[in-house]
């Protein structure tokens, strides 16, 4: 009876561990934020355009992924503003850039099936 319950947990734990997205992590380095982010982008800091260098770096990483994967981003800071650990409102910068350009997506996408279809 023993063994039945662990090769059921050990079949689960399997199954488990087959349901996981995969997890890919990528490591930017940088000298200061500021190169992450667009310096022409007049907009408070947590809705700032990423620099389009850095931008099309992170796609191009991510597009070689597929598209149910974790992905994780590691930035490494050469020099921390004097105000302090800056990482929470980098997350949070770089999660607004990505949502917001993913709705744009969205949108976009949304309106070309509108299209299709209303032209048949």
């Amino acid at each position: 009876m023993r063994v039945a319950q662990l090769e059921i947990a050990n079949a689960l734990q399997s199954i488990s561990a087959m349901r996981k997205k995969p997890e890919h992590h990528l490591q930017l380095r940088v000298r200061e934020l500021g190169q992450l982010f667009n310096s022409m982008d007049l907009t408070p800091f947590l809705n700032k355009n990423l620099d389009r260098e850095a931008e099309a770096f992170i796609e191009t990483w991510a597009a070689e992924f597929p598209s149910d994967s974790r992905l994780r981003i590691t930035i490494h800071l050469e020099h921390l503003p004097a105000a302090g650990d800056p990482s929470a409102i980098m997350i949070e910068a770089i999660h607004n850039y990505f949502d917001h350009k993913a709705g744009l997506t969205r949108s976009e996408l949304n309106t070309s099936f509108e299209m299709v279809v209303s032209a048949r």
